[in-house]
């Protein structure tokens, strides 16, 4: 049986990187599953990981265990109409990026993300 594709949202990144409260939820809502995180988060990740002290070492250690989903211009015209005005641009475009890449699960600790994109692909909140 194929393993099933989740992407990590930004904060759950930061939780497993920096071993925060939530890693062991985090870990566990992963278990047996492929990892992908989109290229919007890894920017976001970054910067708050270098404000935490990791390294580029580590983080881009850290990074070499994911599935990287690219995005493009397709992909941000999506998402722009998907996000309209209610939400952050950087939350629709995660989300249409997964869709494009046929993801199963989008996981993250933002109830407001899970709350507005819950009809757009399986979100798993991880408090």
């Amino acid at each position: 049986m194929p393993k099933k594709k989740y992407c990590l949202d930004a904060n759950i990144m930061l939780d497993l990187l920096l071993k925060r409260p939530r890693y062991e939820r985090a870990l566990l809502t992963l278990n047996e599953t492929t990892q992908s995180v989109c290229s919007v988060s890894v920017g976001i990740a970054y910067y708050s990981a270098k404000k935490n002290g990791v390294t580029n070492t580590l983080f881009f250690d850290f990074i070499a265990d994911f599935e990287i989903l690219s995005v493009g211009s397709e992909t941000i015209n999506q998402a722009m109409k998907l996000a309209g005005s209610v939400s952050d641009l950087d939350d629709a475009i995660q989300i249409t990026a997964c869709k494009h890449a046929g993801i199963d699960t989008f996981v993250t600790a933002d109830r407001e993300l899970a709350e507005l994109y819950c009809d757009e692909l399986n979100i798993e909140l991880v408090e």
